[in-house]
């Protein structure tokens, strides 16, 4: 029992797998490729690819390029013979370089150059054995190593290019080992490398002759593989004209009659598969004709998908199925022509974007995409509007012709219609739309102004309709759409507004446009509904009401796209609103802007009738449109149509009628049924096309490569081009190349530096440009192939400007101003000296009259200046004696009236007779009379020091003690600053030399040198003590001493020193460091001139910044001392 069941399982798999193999080969549709016919097409012996992806034939009427919209021809031309050899062709082969070698019939092997136009013609020469054995090519290939192999009537041939000299194969009866036949009418290289033979013709062969040959590369030798009447497993017949080997490595071979095989290469022998009209599914060659004696196998081939193609040559194509096993037969007139109209296959060839072609001997030239299949159309003989899948296995259709109930598990369907005399029958025969609640109750809107609920269980309906005689009746008109929001509501679109149902006591309220109330509802048609999240009814009417943000609140409604017409708002998973419209294509809703901003279909921007929206599994969204389905990815960047190619009838698609069902299956509703298909088995075609230029014209004139030309090499091998400055007027043709859909490739292409964005093209594939300025630029051309896979070319392109626009008439340009600017400079200058020496003797004199005047005036300023400072000096001075002769005076005045006090006591005492005490007071009053004595003279000696200093010097030299001038002075300054400020305190440090004898000086200019360096040590000592912390002890010290031939004076102070920048300028005129007004600069400068110019000395300062200063006075006893470098220890 369980091998029986195992044994239905199995045959169910089988027959399931057959049927579906059966569809897809169905869907398969040939496409027949409309050639021009000026001089007839002829037989199509040969089709072959080249490397930039033009498509060529080889036919009876010469020799046909194709690149998917147009075809470009070339012909024998008999007084031309740079052309053709003949029109009759036979063969063909593009090679790796991009050569494309012909077949000629009766008249050779042709070589041609697409990129220069030039043919080669290799003829067969009786008198040399190393040309072409004969002129009749039946066969061409060009083997892994890049060698050209020929087969002619005559033999087999190799073709050395570097000579142009061949090597024969032919048969020779006596050796076994030769080429079986010489009548060589297929060459095949397998992947092992093995050149494979077939030999033989129906016409021509006589029984017995041609087979099968493999040839030995080493030795030279062909093994031999014929028919054997004995055995079954050798060739069915000789004339072999197919060899190919499939992608599984599966070795066929074709020959006339029934004579399909597959080789075993490691035994040598063949398997037959002949024809089986009991069972056509099997595997063999297209039906046979036993009246047609000429009939055999043609082609064999693989298309991209690994189906093998099997052709004959007058019982059309078998398409094998490897993974199944099964075979379907396409021919003519046939059950399943797929628009295959010619049973005469004659070549077969598949380009690189996966298009499958076959030639056939009447002209004609077809293609077929083996990877797309069309989208399955399900027949119901009427118009399909809705769909709605129950959970009881069936999905109820609204048609025009009622509502279809399908079942999903056996295909049955069952209709039902409106019957007047049931009121249990559908209220209307059109079904616009199907809703179910959240009750689960099934509702259907028809065209009429109908309302049905239907009970599937019971299969009956509930009738609601318009009565004008009852208000809270259903509002007349189609009903579009239904809708329960989130509040339970129950909405109803209608052609005479919105309804709200009472689903309990089946009344019906109405929301309706009103001319006198703006925020009404616009217009009363509506037919999309859709609730947001915010609990806003989003409302789509038609006659260019646009869209209505409707607040069931409050009854009033924001308007969006006045002027349109709305065709369905839908939300997607993404929560983004979407918006089909009738004439102006895709919006979507931008909430932070509050506006439908449309939505740029790239290339299909032409397709603006939209008709329903939906979403896939994947978030991909579908749009139907006039055109057919539009895909948009998830990205929402990337849009692929699929129109007539896929099978979808081109504005047949029906308003409001897609519809996905729970296992992700997609249904769209058209003029005679729907179509249904998962959109997961829908892929783009990813091989982009094969850009190229194919042409170049300047003033619309063909530009062609030569040395004078703007084109060195061929258009499609240059990388640059230059134009001289006049051709700024030129047009680039281009194309992309991709057979499938080609009516549908875009173009988009730009001048970089001259366009400033991208221009499309659709029909013209050329690009014009005019009086394009000099300048360097780059040409770019994208195209795509109809699923939107793009792909680039670019070539640089220079105009030259005129040459008076560049770089070297720039240059000479810029010499010649240069040369005349010097001239003229030049000149300009010798006047402007002129001029100027003039004018300079003018100020020459006018400028010594001024320094005359001024040297007067300056000699008259700095007496007063060095005056001023002398009394500077002098009144420093006098502040300081003025303390000096204060302290002498109040010990004077002091001891004065103690003794006038004494003197009193003094009578007294000797009016009472103590003469012991009279003596003694008189002692005390002798005592302080002495004081006032030694006081007196003190303030007499400084008074004198004054008059001394006051007095103008005589510049007379005197001996002179140092240490005292030193020591007065010292004295004299620290009064002079204490005179002013009472809080001021210093330690004074003297260190004066024992044995110092005086120095021949100017005391009166001595001191006042001395005084100078006195007051600048004590202000800077002053002046520290005021930033400075309390533990700072201001001093300042003096010393004297013999230094050999001098005597040197050191005044020395711990105040705030000085920098290197200070002390380079210290004893310049004018140089002061002290605030404005507080001293003129020319005190250090006027003593260095008295030490230095008046006594033959030198004068020193070393500081330390921060720290201390010191000034050294050196003064000659006899000789002036050359003063040493003397370093300062702070």
């Amino acid at each position: 029992m369980q091998h029986c069941i195992n044994r239905i399982v199995f045959l169910v798999l089988v027959l399931c797998a057959a049927f579906l193999n059966s569809l897809q080969a169905q869907d398969l549709t040939f496409v027949k490729v409309p050639l021009s016919r000026e001089n007839g097409t002829g037989l199509i012996a040969g089709i072959t690819q080249d490397k930039e992806g033009f498509l060529w034939l080889a036919t009876h009427s010469g020799l046909h390029r194709y690149d998917g919209y147009q075809q470009v021809t070339y012909t024998n031309n008999r007084y031309n013979n740079n052309s053709l050899a003949d029109n009759r062709l036979e063969c063909i082969l593009a090679d790796h370089k991009g050569i494309i070698w012909i077949g000629v019939w009766a008249n050779g092997l042709d070589r041609f150059e697409p990129k220069t136009g030039k043919f080669t013609h290799y003829r067969h020469d009786p008198q040399n054995p190393k040309s072409l054995s004969d002129d009749l090519v039946t066969s061409l290939l060009e083997d892994k190593e890049g060698n050209i192999w020929v087969g002619t009537h005559k033999g087999l041939n190799l073709l050395h290019p570097e000579t142009g000299t061949f090597t024969r194969y032919q048969h020779d009866a006596a050796d076994p080992k030769s080429i079986s036949d010489n009548k060589v009418r297929a060459i095949y290289q397998d992947r092992q490398g093995t050149i494979w033979v077939g030999t033989g013709s129906p016409w021509e062969s006589k029984p017995g002759e041609g087979g099968l040959n493999r040839f030995n590369p080493k030795t030279g030798t062909f093994d031999r593989f014929l028919h054997d009447t004995s055995n079954p497993k050798t060739l069915a017949n000789n004339w072999v004209r197919a060899i190919y080997e499939d992608s599984r490595g599966v070795l066929w071979i074709g020959t006339f009659g029934d004579g399909l095989h597959q080789m075993d290469r490691e035994k040598g022998t063949f398997t037959r598969f002949p024809y089986d009209a009991q069972h056509p599914e099997k595997l063999s060659r297209p039906y046979i004709d036993k009246e047609k004696q000429n009939d055999g196998i043609n082609i064999i081939h693989e298309d991209h998908a690994g189906a093998i193609w099997i052709g004959t040559y007058d019982s059309g194509l078998n398409r094998y199925n490897p993974k199944t096993g099964k075979v379907t037969q396409y021919r003519k007139n046939g059950r399943n022509a797929a628009g295959l109209d010619d049973n005469n296959i004659w070549a077969a060839y598949s380009s690189r974007e996966g298009s499958l072609w076959f030639g056939t001997a009447n002209g004609n030239l077809f293609r077929l995409d083996p990877h797309r299949h069309r989208i399955p159309h399900i027949e119901t003989g009427s118009e399909v509007y809705s769909f709605f899948e129950d959970p009881a296995g069936f999905m109820l259709i609204g048609t025009s012709k009622g509502l279809l109930r399908k079942n999903l598990k056996t295909g049955r369907i069952k209709r039902y219609l409106h019957k007047p005399a049931d009121p249990a029958s559908i209220s209307s025969d059109t079904v616009y739309t199907i809703y179910k609640d959240r009750k689960g109750t099934i509702w259907l809107g028809g065209a009429s102004g109908e309302l049905s609920k239907y009970n599937p269980y019971t299969e009956r309906f509930t009738r609601y309709q318009h009565d004008e005689k009852e208000p809270t009746s259903l509002s007349a008109g189609a009903i579009y759409a239904m809708l329960e929001d989130s509040q339970k509501n129950f909405w109803i679109a209608t052609g005479y507004g919105l309804d709200k149902m009472d689903r309990v006591n089946a009344t019906f309220t109405h929301h309706q446009h009103d001319p006198n109330n703006s925020a009404s509802i616009s217009h009363n048609r509506i037919t999309s509904i859709l609730e947001d999240s915010r609990g806003f009814l989003w409302l789509g009417t038609r006659f260019a009401g646009g869209i209505n943000r409707y607040d069931v609140q409050s009854g009033t409604s924001k308007k969006y796209l006045l002027g349109n017409n709305i065709a369905k708002i839908f939300k997607d998973s993404q929560d983004v609103i979407w918006v089909a419209t009738e004439s102006s294509g895709i919006y979507y809703y931008k909430r932070t802007a509050d506006a439908f901003i449309p939505f740029n279909l790239n290339q299909n921007e032409s397709i603006i009738h939209i008709k329903d929206i939906l979403e896939d599994d994947q978030q991909n969204l579908w749009f139907s449109s006039e055109e057919g389905l539009l895909k948009l990815n998830k990205d929402r960047n990337n849009v692929l149509l699929l129109g007539e190619p896929y099978g979808i009838s081109s504005a047949s698609l029906a308003f409001q009628a897609a519809y996905k069902d729970r296992g992700g299956k997609l249904y769209f509703g058209n003029n005679k049924g729907y179509y249904a298909f998962f959109p997961h088995q829908w892929h783009p075609n990813r091989h982009p096309p094969l850009v190229t230029l194919t042409g170049l014209r300047l003033f619309d004139k063909p530009v062609l490569p030569g040395k004078k030309s703007p084109l060195k090499a061929p258009l499609s091998d240059t990388d640059a081009i230059e134009f001289g400055p006049e051709q700024n007027v030129f047009s680039f043709d281009f194309t992309g190349i991709h057979f499938i859909n080609p009516e549908q490739n875009k173009y988009l292409y730009k001048l970089e530096n001259y366009d400033h964005d991208w221009r499309s093209s659709k029909t013209e594939r050329v690009a014009s440009y005019y009086n394009v300025p000099p300048g360097k630029y780059r040409f770019r051309v994208r195209a795509s192939n109809s699923d939107d896979v793009w792909a680039e070319k670019a070539i640089a392109v220079r105009v030259k400007p005129p040459f008076w626009n560049t770089w070297w008439a720039y240059a000479i340009y810029s010499v010649m101003l240069l040369g005349f600017v010097v001239n003229f400079n030049r000149s300009q200058r010798q006047r402007l000296i002129r001029i100027e020496r003039h004018r300079a003797r003018e100020r020459e004199l006018a400028q010594a009259r001024e320094i005359s005047k001024a040297y007067k005036e300056l000699k008259r300023t700095q007496a007063q200046l060095v005056q001023q400072e002398k009394l500077a000096s002098l009144g420093e001075l006098t502040a300081g004696i003025a303390h000096e002769i204060q302290n002498p005076l109040n010990f004077i005045n002091n001891f004065a009236e103690v003794s006038s006090e004494l003197a009193e006591e003094l009578q007294h005492e000797f009016e009472a007779g103590e003469i012991n005490e009279a003596k003694a007071i008189a002692d005390t009053i002798k005592q302080n009379l002495d004081k006032i004595k030694l006081h007196g003279q003190r303030a007499d000696r400084i008074v004198k020091g004054m008059l001394q200093h006051s007095r103008t010097s005589s510049g007379q030299k005197e001996p002179s003690d140092i240490n005292a001038l030193a020591d007065e002075y010292m004295q004299l300054s620290y009064h002079g600053l204490r005179a002013k400020d009472k809080t001021f305190n210093a330690t004074l440090q003297k260190d004066f030399g024992n044995r110092l004898d005086k120095v021949v000086v100017v005391p009166q200019e001595l001191g006042r040198v001395l005084l100078n360096l006195f007051n600048n040590a004590f202000y800077a000592v002053q002046q520290k003590m005021k930033s400075a912390g309390s533990d700072y002890e201001p001093i300042v010290a003096v010393s004297t001493s013999r230094k050999e031939e001098c005597v040197e004076i050191r005044i020395r102070d711990n105040g705030g020193g000085m920098t290197e920048a200070v002390k380079k300028k210290v004893f310049q005129p004018f140089f002061t460091t002290k605030p404005s007004g507080h001293g003129t600069g020319l005190g250090l400068s006027l003593s260095y001139d008295i030490i230095t110019k008046g006594h033959g000395g030198e004068m020193y300062v070393d500081s330390v910044e921060g720290e201390c200063t010191e000034f050294i006075i050196q003064l000659p006893v006899t000789v002036p001392a050359t003063p040493s470098s003397m370093a300062l220890d702070c």
